[in-house]
Order: structure tokens, then sequence, then C-alpha cells
């Protein structure tokens, strides 16, 4: 009986399909191969929809081909998928993970030259517990208080019909811990994947790390996703600058301030130089960085001895570690900085071709050309206007000018009120200058006639003058001859008297 029984068990009854075939089979005979679940999501997670990879690795020694088979065990086992082997003794396998794939999984062989077949695995259980972490982003990544800001989660579109919640996580200087709130949330709709949470008006409290989740009903199963990879918000304030003093000349010290709000101690000033190095593009340097200790929230820049390479657009921006994070915050408002020389030019009247020693006075300041303007606290002097001619190569001033009595009131800006030169400098950049484009008529411009003009004027009258003079001496000396012509044929006493007559 024995006997009988062992010549039976080679008699397999097997019925091969593709995926979900029921297959029948006698009790196999040879080595039952192992099976093992490969996760590349990098936790033992099984995920919803996504791939789940597997390897059915059959016993050394083997006779090749084989057929292998990946499915449920069951009486009889269920078939889900299969694959040739004809080299090799690892075979792979991936299924997707949704509910018709999920249970105990098993995988065999069948030796295909006689149909034989191998013992089951042990199975594997295959149960989906978890879900993908949603994506998540910012913008603008940066933003200054009061701004709008949005945050935006997404998921891929096979889970639709899902809740997704926002998180805020923020540091409490108070307790020294991090402190994580629900923002909201909110069920998809199966035309949409992703839900926007935006706050209006921005301030520092809105600082810190945003994340979201996902949670989805599946087969009666309360799957919940981690938090996404979180994005940061840094609500940095950008900083304020200043400079003093208002007015700089070349050689004169300056000083620039970035400052920022008290909290923000432990952060990193930086100062920047922009300017154009006659290349028609603009060069931006850091010229300063300090590092705020907390009991300080403002720097100071100083420049001893400015020269007009100081000149240009500064400005400042605060750059602080946050969660972990550099972050730096957007640059402040730009200063102009213009280290003034103070060039001077004559023009008379309106007209724009400038007279070099005489005419109304203007400088240039500020980037243009302006008059100067006498007010009630300032009329134009002997020693200014001297200091005026000699910048210009004009000797000292003969005469001042002023709107009001003469025709040199000009248009445009107006670049200085009050002017007090001792009449020793060189340059009008050395003198006192007061007011800078100040509030003044043009019925109140000056003006200047050097000494250079001055004597100008006088030779060319005198010059004229002795023209006149020879001129006449010619024009006597022309008629006198001319009558002496006349007279010639008359008697001798007559020619005698005209003859002294030319002589005179």
């Amino acid at each position: 009986m024995f006997r009988q029984i062992s010549l039976g068990l080679p008699v397999i009854l097997i019925l091969l399909g593709m995926k979900g075939t029921t297959m029948l089979f006698s009790e196999g005979l040879l080595q039952a191969p192992s099976l093992e679940i490969v996760s590349h999501s990098g936790d033992n997670n099984i995920k919803l929809f996504y791939d789940v990879d597997f390897t059915c690795t059959l016993p050394t020694g083997t006779e090749l081909p084989v057929s292998v088979y990946l499915g449920k065990k069951a009486s009889p086992p269920l078939v889900l998928t299969m694959t040739t082997a004809t080299s090799r003794i690892q075979n792979d396998f991936t299924l997707k993970a949704v509910k018709e794939n999920e249970g105990l999984l098993s995988c065999w062989y069948i030796i295909t030259r006689n149909n034989v077949s191998s013992e089951l695995s042990l199975p594997v259980n295959v149960t989906i517990t978890a879900l993908p972490a949603p994506t998540i982003s910012i913008a603008p990544y940066h933003i200054t208080p009061g701004r709008n800001f949005t945050i935006t989660c997404t998921v891929p579109d096979e889970y639709a019909n899902s809740t997704l919640s926002f998180y805020h996580s923020r540091f409490d200087a108070t307790t020294g811990s991090t402190i994580s709130t629900l923002l909201g949330s909110r069920f998809l709709e199966n035309k949409f994947n992703s839900i926007t949470y935006k706050k209006d008006s921005a301030d520092s409290g809105d600082d810190g790390e945003y994340s979201c989740s996902m949670a989805i009903n599946y087969s009666n199963r309360n799957l919940t996703s981690s938090k996404s990879d979180p994005v940061l918000l840094a609500a940095l304030p950008a900083p304020t600058i200043s400079v003093a003093p208002d007015l700089i000349t070349p050689g004169r010290n300056f000083t620039i301030t970035c400052a920022v709000p008290d909290e923000y101690a432990n952060s990193t000033l930086n100062v920047y130089h922009s300017y154009d190095a006659r290349t028609g593009k603009t060069i931006t340097t850091l010229v300063g960085s300090v590092f705020l200790e907390n009991k300080f929230n403002s720097i100071v820049y100083r420049k001893d001895e400015a020269d007009t390479s100081d000149s240009g657009e500064y400005t400042c921006r605060m750059a602080i570690n946050y969660y972990n994070h550099n972050l730096m915050s957007p640059k402040s408002d730009p200063i102009d900085v213009n280290v003034e020389t103070f060039p001077v030019r004559l023009r008379l009247g309106l007209s724009y071709y400038y007279q070099t020693c005489a005419g109304r006075l203007e400088v240039f300041v500020r980037h243009s050309w302006g008059t100067v303007c006498e007010n009630s606290d300032w009329l134009l002097g002997r020693s200014t206007a001297d200091v005026v001619c000699k910048q210009l190569g004009c000797g000292q001033a003969a005469y001042l000018l002023s709107a009001r009595n003469s025709s040199i009131a000009g248009n445009g800006p107006i670049a200085l009120g009050q002017v007090n030169c001792s009449g020793s400098e060189r340059y009008l950049r050395e003198c006192n200058i007061g007011a800078v484009q100040p509030s003044c008529s043009h019925s109140q411009d000056v003006g200047v006639i050097c000494t250079v003009k001055y004597v100008g004027v006088i030779a060319v009258i005198i010059v004229i003058v002795i023209a006149v003079l020879i001129s006449g001496l010619l024009y006597c000396c022309y008629r006198a001859k001319k009558k002496n012509t006349q007279t010639i044929t008359n008697t001798t006493g007559q020619m005698n008297t005209a003859q002294q007559t030319t002589e005179c």
C-alpha cells in the first residue's frame, strides 16, 4: 500500500493561468523557496497605491528552467503573478498596494521538465498601513511683516477623497520647546488634489515651519500619513538704514547706521555699497558685516576722509540662523550718498551758453545743476563771490548780481541757499554750506561778475574809444585834403591859405 501511494505522488494536476487564477496541485515534493518583501520606502509600512517589491529565492541547486509563482496562501493557492527563471535563483515581483493584493502571500515554483511542484514558501503578510506624505510649498519664501503668503499641500491624483491637514510649528522662547498647532483640515473632493492655506498681513508670529498630512478611509480602515517635509516661513523685516551727515564733501567723515528690531538680536547685519564704476554696470560690494550681540540692535559703518568713490547707493540686510536654516532678510530701502564737490559755473540771463566769468551762479548738487538763492537769513557776500571767481580762474569778484535788480533769474532746480566763505578757501566746497536744495524762488537767484570779466569789459570800451578817435582824425584829414584839391585853381593867396589848412 505504501508503494502504491508513493507511485501516485508524482502525478500532479496543475491549472496554470494569469493573475487571479486558482491552481490545484498535489502536495509538492520539492524544497520550498523563501519569500521576502523588499521595501524601498525606508520603513516597514506598506503605503496605499505604492508598489510593493518581493524577492522569491529558490533553493540552491534547483533544476532550471522553472516557473515561479507569487500568490495568496489558500487552498488551493491563488496566483497573483508569475515569471520564468532560466538562469538565476532569485526572482523579483512587484505588486500594487491595493486591497486585492493584501493578505498572506507565498511563492512556489514548478520544474518545467517534469512539472514537479515545490512546497509553498513561508507566507509574508501584506497589509496596507500607511499613506505617503503630501508635498508642501510656500510662496513667497521671504516676506516682510504685512505681506501675504500662501502655502499649498498636494497629493497624487489617486488620493482624492482624502482629508488634508495643515500644521504650524514655532519655537517658544519662553518654554524652550517647539509648539505645533493644527491650522485647519479640509476634505478633498474627487476633482481636487490639493488645498491652500493663505494668510494676509503676516507678522512675526507667523514665522516657523509649516507641514501637512493626509488621512483616508480605505477598506474600513483609517489610514494617516506622516507629515510632509516642513517648509520654513521667515517673516524677517528689512532693516532700516540712515546716513549722517546729510551733506558730505571730500575729506569729511560719514557714518551709515543699519538697525533691526530688538527681538532680532543674535543676527548678522551686512552693509552693501552699489556704484557705477564707469563700466555701464552697477557693482555691489559688501563693505561691512557685524554679528549683533544680545544687547545691540544696530551696526555703524564709518568712512573717514570720504572721496568721490564713496558716492552711490547703500543698503543693508539681516542674516539669521532660524530652525537650523540660514535666512536672509530683504534688503533695506537704499540711501543715496553723494560726496559733493560743488562744481560752479556762471551764466548770463536765461541763455544756455554759460559765460566763464560773469552771470548767474549755478552749482552742481545731487546729480543736477541748480541756482543759488538769497533769503532773509543770508545774502551773497563779497567773500563768497571771491571764492566762486577763484574756483573758475576768474580772479576776484567785481560786482554782485541779484535777480531782484537784473535779468539773471534762472529756472529748474535750486541747488543752495546759505553759503558762507571767509575768502581764503580755494573751492566752494571748503566753505560753510548750509541749506541744500532749499525752498525759495528764482526771483532770489544771485550772480557774480568777476574782475577778469570786468577788466575785459573796460578793455573793450577803451579799444572802442581809441578806434572812434582814430576814425575821427582820419575823417578830418580826408575832408581837408578834398577841400585843398577844390581851391587849387584860385589865386596865390588863396592857394597859400589852402596849403596852410592842409598842413593844419
